[in-house]
């Protein structure tokens, strides 16, 4: 459940997360980098939300990205990249094996990093 109250994660907590992600990334901690990556994607998507469709701001981050994507707010590339990272953080992150493998990580966090610069 997305939380009804609390506020969107600022700039330096984002920020960290990404240089925490790049640490895991490199220690090989696959599992541990995605699902810091993916919470630093969710405070970049909400922001954006805030602005461009603030009805979907505390929806489900699965509908967050198709929605911005949809607006024209994400480009097809950050999308695919953002998709395959996010399917692969679900399965495990609720006990499944992955049926894809683990994105490209360091490209995952250029990408979150390019996102958040287009914000």
């Amino acid at each position: 459940d997305v939380p009804g109250v609390e506020e969107i994660a600022p700039d330096d907590q984002v920020n960290r997360l990404l240089r925490d992600a790049e640490v895991l990334a490199s220690q090989e901690q696959t599992e541990a980098a995605a699902l810091i990556a993916w919470s630093a994607v969710e405070a970049i998507l909400r922001r954006r939300a805030r602005t461009d469709a603030p009805e979907i701001e505390r929806q489900s981050s699965a509908r967050v990205l198709k929605h911005l994507y949809g607006l024209g707010r994400i480009q097809p590339e950050i999308f695919e990249t953002l998709s395959q990272l996010m399917e692969f953080r679900n399965a495990f992150s609720h006990g499944f094996v992955p049926r894809i493998g683990p994105p490209d990580l360091k490209a995952v966090i250029t990408d979150i990093q390019r996102l958040r610069d287009a914000a």
